[in-house]
């Protein structure tokens, strides 16, 4: 039986490439479908510092789509994040507070990290965090009836543009997401684990 994941915790990128993909309200929907997404009150600060996606993200929290956690200076999570900060792991996500908060969040709660963003990833393998990016969340969504394959292929055609950097697109994209999807030997098993219940 896979053990399933408490809960997921979203980086401040990702928020900005699903708004790019047309895919922003599938957070709400994700969230509101299966109560596991949160967002740390630090990554919520950053969004509002870019004004509409604070607002939008802001909303899908008061509305419990999305649950808060906040890091009270001094707790264990805090004094980890900094223990992290001041050693060489820190330097992966240039010593980033915001960056290893969210991966210390998910890591003192079994749970995982939906970042696209290379440092974040390398951050959360060496702190034993497993990690998600778009494509995971696509199929999530997909299994969970929320997105039709063909919708995340459209949604997904700037991955195979020049603008695929700044899209959130992954470093194995094979051309198309089915192609992609196919050539990841363990999706099946990390989608099986967001999909399980308790």
């Amino acid at each position: 039986m896979v053990a399933s994941v408490p809960i997921v915790v979203i980086d401040t990128m990702t928020f900005s490439y699903l708004q790019g993909l047309g895919q922003l309200a599938l957070l709400a929907h994700l969230g509101a479908s299966t109560g596991r997404l949160r967002v740390t009150n630090a990554v919520l600060g950053q969004l509002h510092r870019s004004g509409t996606l604070g607002r939008y993200a802001q909303s899908m929290c008061d509305r419990g789509e999305i649950g808060r956690v906040k890091v009270v200076l001094a707790d264990p999570i805090s004094a980890e994040v900094r223990r992290v900060l001041e050693g060489k792991h820190g330097a992966l996500v240039r010593r980033n507070r915001v960056d290893v908060e969210l991966v210390e969040v998910a890591r003192q709660h079994a749970g995982y990290v939906l970042s696209c963003e290379r440092g974040i990833a390398q951050l959360a393998k060496r702190r034993h965090v497993s990690s998600i990016d778009l494509l995971v969340l696509f199929c999530w969504a997909i299994e969970l009836h929320l997105l039709s394959e063909k919708q995340v292929e459209e949604a997904t055609r700037a991955w195979s543009t020049s603008a695929a950097p700044g899209t959130g697109a992954p470093a194995d994209w094979a051309g198309t997401f089915a192609d992609t999807r196919k050539a990841r030997p363990d999706l099946d098993e990390v989608v099986g684990a967001l999909l399980a219940t308790k």
